[in-house]
Parts: C-alpha cells; structure tokens; sequence
C-alpha cells in the first residue's frame, strides 16, 4: 500500500493567500460574496490583478448607489478594467 499524504483545505488557501486580493476586496464598493470573488481573482495573472486594483480606484468613484456596482466576481470574470468607461457630462452640448 502506498504512503499518501493528504493536504488539508486550510493549508491550501493559505498557500494561496494573495495580498492583492485584500487591497482589491478592501478598495472595491460592492462587497458581496468574498469568496466567490477571492477564486476568480486568484485565477488571475499578478498583471491582470494590478490593473483590477488600479481601475477600481477610479471607474466608480461617480457612483454612489452600490446596486449599480457588479458584484467582485461578476467585475473579476467580465475582465471589466478593460471596459471603456465614459463621464456623464462629456459630449453633452447644454442649450
């Protein structure tokens, strides 16, 4: 019979605890199902990640109702940093 060792789950996500993950969960104004969202982002290059954390800092700043803001996950799996964003106010001609 063969030696088999067997890994806990706790010590598997303690291999993957990222710290990018709790600066991108600590920025972003929807906080709904962490865990969800901590298995996409993990699924992510440490590049895509950045660019999540960098974009978040600035693509809802404008909106105050979070029921407007997709939850982490749904933003996490659409790779929504890449989506445009576009002001409100520009390009509308006031008469």
């Amino acid at each position: 019979m063969e030696n088999r060792t067997y890994i806990k789950e706790k010590e598997i996500v303690k291999e993957k605890e990222n710290v990018y993950f709790d600066l991108f969960w600590s920025n972003y104004p929807n906080k709904a199902n962490k865990k969800k969202a901590r298995i996409s982002f993990n699924r992510l290059t440490k590049t895509k990640q950045k660019l999540s954390i960098e974009d978040i800092k600035t693509r809802f700043i404008d909106i105050d109702d979070v029921r407007y803001i997709p939850h982490a996950s749904t933003y996490i799996n659409g790779e929504r940093w890449e989506d445009e964003t576009t002001n409100n106010n520009e390009g509308i001609n006031y008469i």
